[in-house]
């Protein structure tokens, strides 16, 4: 495994020991089309594929399982208090989440989604994306959280310097089975959040890097 997937499994791990699911199929896909709404369409469930070695992770869940969606990895339970009051108990609700994790300061994994179209619309409509990096070692991980939707209304706004959010749009090849050579469009969006903590730091939900915690809620609205 990666440096980066280290970072990233051991999170999920946390989260699932918190009550959370992966989001990529079952029930947690099915949260995800939830808190989406009438954008759900435009995203489709990930292949429910395994890793080819067989390996799985320290909670003996198949590696990859649920993560090749390609947009969110996660989905946290948050816990709304009831109003003093109020009829109505506490309610929970399941967030989607992505995480990013890397090496150094911990803003090096940019590429947020292929499904490039959809952070657009939900930043027009006002539905939070959240993103987790993640940064450290499995052993002593660092997060700080942050609304993708966010950034994006910040840079249509002129609130950020020009591509901190953009469309990356690479040639791909791959060697197939035979032996010929197949070039695909790789199309991705990338936010440069290095960017963001130097010019807006204000939008992220942590000041500064905090010990990774899979309990502690993220907000439903954007801010």
């Amino acid at each position: 495994m990666s440096f980066i997937n280290d970072l990233e499994l051991e999170a999920s791990c946390r989260i699932a020991e918190a009550g959370g699911m992966l989001a990529g199929n079952g029930a947690g896909f099915r949260y995800v089309s939830y808190w989406l709404g009438g954008l759900h369409h435009l995203l489709p469930p990930a292949r429910d594929g395994v890793a080819r070695s067989g390996k799985v992770d320290r909670l003996g869940r198949p590696l990859q399982q649920g993560r090749g969606q390609g947009m969110m990895d996660e989905i946290i339970p948050v816990v709304i208090p009831a109003l003093a009051g109020h009829p109505f108990p506490a309610i929970v609700e399941m967030v989607p989440v992505a995480l990013k994790g890397s090496k150094g300061k911990g803003y090096g994994n940019r590429d947020l989604t292929l499904y490039h179209e959809i952070p657009f619309a939900m930043a027009a409509d006002g539905i939070p994306f959240w993103v987790i990096l993640l940064r450290g070692t499995a052993d002593a991980m660092e997060m700080r959280r942050i609304d993708a939707s966010g950034v994006i209304l910040a840079q249509q706004a002129d609130g950020l310097p020009a591509d901190t959010v953009k469309i990356r749009d690479d040639k791909r090849k791959y060697e197939k089975a035979d032996g010929t050579i197949k070039v695909y469009d790789y199309t991705r969006l990338r936010i440069e959040w290095a960017r963001v903590a130097k010019h807006r730091p204000d939008l992220f939900l942590d000041n500064d890097w905090r010990p990774f915690d899979p309990t502690l809620p993220v907000p439903r609205y954007v801010r």
